[in-house]
């Protein structure tokens, strides 16, 4: 281990770790949604307090120089693991294009990593040894790191993190329920999400058509491929949540 020494908790992004004296870092995603192969942040967990607690750490540095998208490695991934991956990517994707720190570049990138998780997670679905599905998705979660990297993560984040944690629901699902709804609550202060439907061939004769018609293909994505739409789908009921 480089550095053993650090402090996860007390790591400032702006100071150098003067990591890669030694050796370069090849990253090799294991599941296709974390992004972490492209991204500055690292989630550890800390087991020598109880409860153990997770750690996130970001630093330019923790970036790997390598990442090798090998769809063998996903190949046997089970159904809802794929499921709750594919949404953590859409998530970030999602999240990458709706924020104000958004650029040109980080649009283009988020953009084709939600076309294409639309697009093929139903394949891989269907057809989960497919390698070309499953090189599709693990390529689109690498998309989605990049971009979240260069713009930030949003709302489906803030919110998926409280929810998941607390009770103890997938990152994935916490994170991917909140997509259709947080899209409208966007649409109070930007029409990004027009170009998202029009990027998935989503039209609408005003701004408000084109939104309704983004959310109800959103929610029919997510009935056939039986994903939950709501807390209540994941069992949290209201009485749990006041």
């Amino acid at each position: 281990m480089k550095k053993p020494e650090i402090d996860l908790k007390s790591i400032n992004p702006t100071i150098p770790l003067q990591l890669r004296r030694k050796a370069f870092l090849a990253a090799i995603p294991t599941t296709s949604g974390t992004g972490s192969d492209a991204s500055n942040g690292i989630v550890l967990t800390d087991d020598t307090i109880e409860p153990p607690r997770k750690v996130i750490t970001i630093h330019s540095e923790i970036i790997p120089d390598f990442s090798i998208l090998d769809p063998q490695f996903v190949i046997e991934m089970p159904k809802k693991l794929t499921i709750e991956t594919a949404l953590d990517a859409l998530s970030h994707a999602i999240d990458a294009y709706m924020t104000y720190l958004s650029n040109e570049l980080v649009n283009a990138i988020a953009l084709e990593a939600i076309r294409i998780i639309i697009n093929w997670l139903p394949i891989v679905l269907k057809y989960p040894n497919n390698d070309e599905a499953r090189l599709k998705l693990h390529l689109a979660a690498t998309m989605a790191g990049i971009a979240f990297t260069n713009s930030g993560l949003g709302m489906t984040h803030s919110i998926g993190h409280a929810v998941g944690k607390v009770f103890k629901i997938h990152h994935g699902y916490a994170v991917g329920i909140t997509i259709p709804y947080i899209i409208q609550f966007y649409s109070k202060v930007t029409d990004k999400y027009v170009n998202i439907a029009n990027y998935l061939n989503i039209y609408g004769r005003s701004r408000e058509e084109v939104l309704n018609n983004l959310t109800n293909f959103l929610f029919k994505f997510y009935e056939e491929n039986e994903i939950p739409k709501s807390c209540q789908e994941l069992n949290i009921s209201e009485k749990r949540i006041f």
